[in-house]
């Protein structure tokens, strides 16, 4: 069966070319259907955007909103790039919000899970009780033990995180699936077909060590000692089947 994915780009340094590699290849090697993907960057002010929010999802099964390195909605920005955030807010939020109405099948993973809780009435704050820099257990509820997004994978499994902003609370009219030892919305669904992971299901360790060279604030200290603490993610990458999975339903 075919499948075509909108992955919408939140991120203008060298870890957008790495996501556009290693996303991809984690959807193909988890599915064995047909599956054709396109990138758009949200910080690209191009024609594509003035589409309507219908017509820009025109041929489109799912959507998946990726992370960011450079975008936090809790601040700690200067007015330039806060100017430049706040454009983009402009530009992504008839999408969104059609989105959120229609409830077209989406996935957002780290920034675009927080981007689903900003847009679903939730604040999402820098909170350094919350904030998570590697590999960390991350907990189903029952409600995620039943979910279909989390289909044959532990009530407790390792998955990379590296967030410092966090949806403060669960938004209204959603489901908490996960939780992790700091953060307490690891993932919620909204409706039947849109959902949010804190977490980064995409990666893998050596993945996450490259992230890290090109951002070793994440580390918070020394970075060989970070790349060492280091576990392996062997179930995480089920969630990137099991939303295709659903959003074929």
């Amino acid at each position: 069966m075919k499948h075509s994915v909108l992955i919408i780009q939140f991120r203008t340094d060298a870890s957008a070319v790495h996501e556009q590699t290693c996303l991809p290849d984690k959807f193909i090697r988890s599915n064995s259907d047909d599956i054709t993907f396109h990138f758009l960057n949200a910080f690209d002010a191009s024609s594509s955007w003035n589409k309507d929010p219908q017509h820009l999802l025109d041929g489109y099964d799912s959507v998946i909103l990726g992370g960011s390195s450079e975008f936090y909605f809790g601040g700690n920005v200067d007015r330039k790039r806060e100017t430049i955030h706040q454009a983009m807010i402009d530009r992504i939020r008839p999408l969104i919000t059609y989105i959120i109405d229609n409830d077209f099948p989406t996935l957002g993973i780290c920034f675009g899970h927080q981007m689903l809780g900003y847009f679903l009435g939730a604040r999402v704050l820098d909170d350094p009780e919350q904030a998570e820099f590697g590999s960390f257990p991350v907990n189903l509820s029952e409600d995620g033990r039943r979910d279909p997004l989390f289909h044959d994978i532990p009530d407790s499994f390792v998955s990379f995180l590296m967030h410092r902003d966090s949806v403060a609370s669960l938004p209204e009219k959603c489901v908490l699936l996960a939780h992790s030892l700091k953060c307490g919305i690891g993932s919620f669904r909204h409706k039947n077909n849109i959902y949010g992971v804190q977490f980064h299901p995409e990666l893998e360790k050596d993945e996450v060590c490259f992230r890290a060279t090109l951002h070793p604030e994440y580390a918070g200290g020394s970075l060989e000692t970070f790349l060492e603490t280091l576990q392996p993610s062997d179930h995480a990458p089920k969630i990137l089947a099991n939303f295709l999975r659903k959003s074929m339903c």
